[in-house]
């Protein structure tokens, strides 16, 4: 797997009256919610670069979405 990352450092809501939620596309045909957005990790079974894309909506209607790459060394 992937070394977990906490995606509230990456996200805030303005104002933070909601806690924001997380889901994903990993590049590799996965995806879903995220349980824990404070310890966020994928596996690849490949090596290669994948493309994720994380999407963190806080509830109230205020969506962003955000798109890194990951290079997967085997």
């Amino acid at each position: 797997p992937t070394p977990p990352i906490d995606l509230n450092a990456y996200f805030t809501d303005v104002p933070a009256d909601l806690p924001l939620s997380f889901t994903y596309d990993d590049g590799n045909g996965h995806g879903g919610v995220v349980a824990d957005p404070r310890h966020f990790s994928l596996s690849y079974p490949d090596q290669g670069v994948y493309t994720v894309t994380v999407i963190a909506d806080d509830g109230d209607g205020g969506r962003t979405t955000s798109t890194f790459h990951v290079n997967v060394e085997n």
